[in-house]
């Protein structure tokens, strides 16, 4: 597993990627983890 700052690329380049918010929080290390909301694809008006 590994994040990204999405902030260094250009909004078109990261149009369509399917953008996911984890709960790492609660996570406890084992196991799938849950998600904090729906993820939402991205377009080009970031």
């Amino acid at each position: 597993m590994m994040g990204v700052n999405m902030a260094l690329a250009e909004a078109k380049d990261l149009a369509g990627l399917e953008l996911r918010y984890p709960d790492g929080r609660s996570w406890t290390g084992e196991g799938p983890f849950g998600y904090r909301r729906e993820p939402r694809i991205l377009d080009e008006t970031l």
